[in-house]
C-alpha cells in the first residue's frame, strides 16, 4: 500500500523501527521531564532551583557535542544510538527508583540530569545523522519532520559561504534557545501559583504545546520541497515570542492552554526548519559535526537560558519573565528578516549542490 506524502519517509525500514523505537522513548523523555519538573518544584519550591536543575541537565551538551559530533563521523552511528538510548534508559530507572524509595533528594535530581545531559551530547548528533543513511537525500525532510514530531558547508561553493549561512540560521536558532525556549522550565510556577492548579494542570498544559508540536511537524512531513523553509524561520520565531507573551498574561486555564498550542506549533517549525535547512547544506562526511553544533546551539543555549529564566522569575515573576523572552524571541526574528534577502541566493546553491552531488563524491 502506498503511503501518503506525509508519511512517506515510513516506506523506508529501517526508519519506521527507528520512528517506533523514538516514539517510544520520547513519550519516556517528557514523562520523565515533568515529573522532574514537578519533584525539583515540590521539594524545593525554588524558581531558581527549578531553572539550575534544566541547567544542570543541559550544560554538558555545549561542552560535549563537539565529542559528539566528531564520534558520530567517524564511529558506527546505530552503536552510538543504541548506546545512549541504553543509557537513558538506566538513568531514568535510577531516578523512578530513588523517587519511589522516597529516598530522593535534590542533589540526586541535579546528578542524574548532568548525566544524561552528557549521554545526550553522544546521542543528538549520531541521531541526527543517522537518519539520512535510512531514507536517503531525497525524504531527508520528511524523515526529520516525523522524527520531530515526536519531540547542517559545500565544498562545491565553499566553506566561508556555507558558514556564514549557517550562521544567519543558528543565530537565530540560539536567541530563541536561550530566551524563549526556557518558558517550559517555568510551567510548574504558571500551573501552580498562576493557574492555581497541581501536577494534571502541569500535564494539560505540556500536553496542549506537544499537541501543537506535533501538528506543526505533521504538516512539515507533508511537504516534499524545501521551497519556504528560509522565508518560515523569522514568521515562526515571531509567533512563538507573541504566543509566549500571550501565555503569559492568561489567568484561565483553559485559555493558557489553548494559547500553548500555537506556541508548540511555533517551536516546532522553527527548529526543525532549521533542522533541515542546515542538513541540507552540509555534504555527509561533515554532517555529524555540524549537527554537534546545532546541538550546542539549540540545546546548550537552553541551560544558559533557563539558569536566567530561574534566577528572573525569582527576582521580576513567571509573567514578566516569559514577556521578556517572548519580546526577544520577536526581535531576532526581525533582525533575520532583514538579513533574508542577502543569503536567499546563496543558500539555494548549497543545497543544489549537495542535491545534485553523487553519494561518492
Amino acid at each position: 500500500m502506498k503511503l501518503p506524502a506525509t508519511l512517506r519517509a515510513l516506506g523506508y525500514r529501517n526508519f519506521r523501527l527507528f520512528f517506533g523505537g523514538q516514539l517510544i522513548s520520547l513519550i519516556g523523555t517528557w514523562m520523565q521531564n515533568i515529573a522532574q519538573a514537578w519533584l525539583v518544584y515540590r521539594i524545593t519550591g525554588s524558581e531558581v532551583l527549578l531553572g539550575a536543575v534544566s541547567f544542570a541537565g543541559q550544560i554538558p551538551i555545549f561542552f560535549l557535542a563537539p565529542l559528539g559530533g566528531i564520534a558520530a563521523d567517524r564511529l558506527s552511528r546505530r552503536r552510538i544510538v543504541i548506546a545512549t538510548q541504553t543509557a537513558s534508559m538506566l538513568l531514568a530507572f535510577a531516578l523512578a527508583a530513588l523517587t519511589l524509595t522516597n529516598t530522593v533528594s535534590v542533589w540526586h535530581v541535579f546528578v542524574l540530569a548532568s548525566l544524561l545531559g552528557a549521554v545526550n551530547a553522544f546521542d543528538i548528533p549520531a541521531r541526527q545523522a543517522f537518519q539520512v543513511e535510512m531514507v536517503g537525500k531525497p525524504d531527508l525532510m520528511n524523515a526529520i519532520a516525523l522524527n520531530s514530531s515526536m519531540f547542517n558547508a559545500s565544498r562545491v561553493i565553499g566553506p566561508a559561504i556555507a558558514g556564514i549561512l549557517v550562521a544567519a540560521i543558528l543565530m537565530l536558532l540560539g536567541v530563541v534557545s536561550l530566551t524563549a525556549m526556557p518558558y517550559a522550565v517555568l510551567m510548574p510556577i504558571f500551573a501552580d501559583r498562576i493557574l492555581h492548579g497541581g501536577p494534571r494542570t502541569l500535564g494539560w498544559l505540556m500536553g496542549c504545546a506537544g499537541v501543537g508540536a506535533v501538528a506543526a511537524a505533521l504538516r512539515l512531513a507533508s511537504r516534499t520541497k524545501l521551497k519556504g523553509l528560509g522565508r518560515g524561520l523569522p514568521v515562526a520565531s515571531f509567533a512563538f515570542g507573541a504566543t509566549l507573551i500571550c501565555f503569559a498574561w492568561s489567568r484561565v486555564f483553559w485559555l493558557s492552554a489553548s494559547i500553548l498550542v500555537p506556541v508548540g506549533f511555533s517551536m516546532m517549525t522553527e527548529m526543525a526548519s532549521s533542522n533541515t535547512l542546515l542538513q541540507s547544506m552540509v555534504p555527509d562526511e561533515l554532517r555529524g559535526r555540524v549537527m554537534s553544533v546545532y546541538s550546542m546551539v539549540f540545546m546548550g543555549m537552553a541551560p544558559f537560558g533557563s539558569l536566567l529564566a530561574g534566577v528572573s522569575a525569582g527576582r521580576f515573576g513567571a509573567p514578566w519573565t516569559v514577556t521578556g523572552s517572548g519580546i526577544f524571541c520577536m526581535a531576532a526574528a526581525l533582525l533575520y528578516w532583514t538579513q533574508l534577502a542577502r543569503i536567499r541566493g546563496p543558500a539555494r546553491q548549497l543545497i543544489a549542490a549537495q542535491q545534485t552531488a553523487s553519494p561518492d563524491s
